[in-house]
């Protein structure tokens, strides 16, 4: 035998030794529980790999596990109550119809590994009460049934092989609160009925909220890419970074934002959809660029540099109801090509340079103090009169009020879980 061949199978022998003992080891610390056992005595579990089958009423109460695996486990009518999870794996494991208060997921990993389970199968619980995840991974899982409570992301940085639809938490009824948070790719909550979502220091690329909610608060976050708040009775944006499309029957203010825009061709910038009843208000303390653009509803902007705007009506979507301009400039032209738009009210406006309103339509707006600096505010061929009813003296404006927290009723305390006894 050559020294080489007598190489290769040191190398060999030295490989299979290293993960035999390995997979030996994993299977050593593998073991097999009844719910009576884990209820019992918690702890005994921590370090371990536990599998099993089905298992009926395990309870869980102030406790914390450590780097434990669980693998292959359907937990049903399950009681989690003050409990941590602290770097623990679930793997393949399907929570159903049980109960979460006061838990924490603290780092740790939750996966979909087997075929054999169906995604939308994997994670499913009824209540929640405090469940927080914090630096936790998803691996193509998610939760769906959440009802009737609250749920804590933080510092959820990633989420990967994602192929199920609608967003990794899914729940109707329930608050959801986002901190410092970096999701791409994925739409990261879902939810429904009497939801609220409350969003700050995140990050969202082609992610965001899916569905309906009551309200949304989004406090200095990022939304670009394809990235979609949801539809809400009122959906409140401040000082945040938005390139993103915004579709809702409901109320929106933009406060103190700033719009970006992605080079085109085509050219991309925030847009908006309402409805008639829909109230668009986009607002800034100081003078703003705001580069955005609408279809339908009410809209309101103050002081701010409106920049290359569009207004083009979508197949269904045949005028825009209103739109009030106060200290406004609408600057680098724009495209309102087939525009209806229905009354506004324009204050201390300037139009430069002109906009396309080739077959539009533009009725029943005053002004007071609106120039046109370069000459004319319109290029194209209009469908009928558009000429600004100017008038004499500023008007009266309503008092705007950004809805607050307190107001959405959305006060909270991020929940202080230790796992231990209270005293």
């Amino acid at each position: 035998m050559t020294q080489r061949h007598k190489n290769y199978f040191i190398y060999t022998f030295f490989v299979i030794f290293i993960f035999g003992n390995i997979f030996m080891n994993d299977q050593a610390h593998a073991r097999t529980y009844t719910a009576e056992e884990m209820s019992a005595n918690p702890e005994r579990l921590n370090g371990m790999t536990v599998t099993g089958d089905r298992l009926d009423n395990v309870v869980f109460k102030d406790v914390t596990l450590k780097n434990v695996t669980f693998k292959n486990i359907r937990l049903s009518k399950f009681t989690f109550t003050n409990v941590v999870f602290d770097n623990c794996k679930f793997i393949d494991i399907c929570f159903y119809r049980g109960e979460l208060n006061n838990v924490l997921f603290q780092g740790g990993l939750f996966a979909k590994r087997s075929k054999d389970i169906a995604a939308d199968e994997l994670i499913e619980t009824s209540r929640i009460m405090n469940v927080v995840f914090d630096a936790t991974v998803f691996d193509n899982a998610y939760f769906t049934g959440l009802r009737q409570g609250s749920l804590f992301l933080q510092n959820i940085h990633t989420t990967q092989n994602y192929s199920g639809p609608g967003g990794i938490f899914r729940g109707k009824d329930i608050f959801v609160a986002i901190r410092k948070c970096s999701i791409k790719g994925v739409k990261i909550v879902q939810t429904s009925g009497n939801s609220k979502i409350y969003a700050k220091d995140s990050f969202f690329d082609d992610s965001g909220f899916a569905r309906t909610s009551t309200a949304t608060y989004v406090d200095n976050c990022s939304f670009i890419g394809a990235s979609d708040p949801g539809d809400s009775n009122t959906l409140v944006f401040i000082n945040s970074r938005l390139l993103a499309w915004v579709e809702t029957e409901g109320d929106v203010y933009f406060y103190n934002n700033t719009f970006l825009v992605k080079d085109g061709p085509p050219r991309l910038q925030t847009g908006v959809q309402g409805s008639d009843k829909s109230r668009i208000y986009v607002l800034s303390d100081k003078r703003a660029v705001a580069p955005i653009n609408f279809v339908n509803g009410n809209i309101f902007l103050r002081n701010l540099d409106w920049v290359h705007p569009v207004m083009v009506p979508w197949e269904g979507q045949e005028y825009i109801k209103r739109v009030d301009l106060q200290n406004v400039a609408i600057r680098d032209g724009g495209l309102w090509e087939k525009l209806h738009l229905l009354s506004g009210q324009w204050e201390n406006v300037q139009i430069y340079p002109a906009i396309d309103i080739a077959d539009a339509k533009i009725e029943n707006v005053e002004g007071y103090n609106v120039t046109f600096p370069e000459g004319v505010p319109w290029i194209g061929t209009p469908a009928s009169n558009t000429s600004i009813r100017m008038r004499n003296k500023p008007f009266d404006w309503p008092e705007i009020k950004v809805p607050t927290l307190k107001d959405l009723g959305m006060e909270w305390e991020w929940p202080v879980i230790t796992g231990k006894p209270l005293p």
